[in-house]
């Protein structure tokens, strides 16, 4: 049973840093509109998601508010249901981070920390930093028939994984990677400091862990 933000953001982390990575390789330099009425936010004026409203940082404050905690911007209900529902979850949990309606921004909980988490237990495609003045508001990106195109999971977690543990200060490499590869799918197996995943029963990729369980060497095979 997960118990911690941290062990969250070891499952879902790698997974929602792709799609990420997805998403900024899809918009290149781009605008962006939001419409709370409608519930959408729109790219280049030609690519329009459905959001849910996860929260907002505050410059200021230094503080994250969590969207059903911000009674003064009259948010639609319909936009809350994935923050209503990760509040739940942190409830049945014990994850503070998730029910606690204000919370101090730091290096390891921070609105893209926060959306990381919430875009794997939300199945989001991905999650948006919408910039103001002042701060900055984290929604969800809820497009049920649309796919990142990977067609080659193992070039793909290859190109990844290592941005990815050099991005956030992680506790496991090793966790962090076998829960990335469960996110394709691949068959995973696991001996000593190795784990290998494959994919379509040929192609794999081994990673090589040290005894903190972090990352030492990272190789693909054909």
């Amino acid at each position: 049973m997960v118990t911690t933000f941290a062990e969250l953001l070891l499952t879902h982390g790698a997974a929602a840093f792709d799609q990420q990575l997805c998403l900024s390789e899809l918009l290149g330099e781009h605008t962006w509109w939001f419409d709370m009425e409608a519930g959408t936010l729109e790219f280049n004026e030609t690519l329009t998601f459905p959001v849910q409203i996860l929260g907002s940082e505050s410059d200021s404050s230094q503080t994250w508010l969590w969207s059903w905690a911000n009674a003064e911007s009259h948010i639609p209900e319909q936009l809350l249901q994935d923050a209503l529902e990760l509040a739940a979850f942190g409830d049945r949990a014990a994850i503070a981070e998730l029910k606690q309606p204000q919370l101090s921004l730091s290096d390891e909980i921070n609105g893209h920390a926060l959306s990381m988490v919430a875009s794997g237990l939300c199945q989001a495609n991905a999650y948006y930093c919408a910039p103001y003045a002042g701060g900055a508001l984290f929604v969800l990106l809820k497009q049920a028939d649309y796919r990142w195109p990977i067609d080659d999971p193992i070039a793909r977690i290859a190109f990844v994984f290592p941005q990815f543990i050099s991005t956030f200060a992680l506790s496991n490499h090793r966790q962090a990677f076998a829960c990335y590869l469960s996110f394709y799918n691949l068959e995973i197996s696991e001996r000593e400091n190795y784990v290998l995943g494959r994919f379509n029963g040929d192609r794999a990729i081994t990673a090589k862990f040290d005894q903190n369980q972090r990352l030492i060497e990272l190789t693909t095979q054909d």
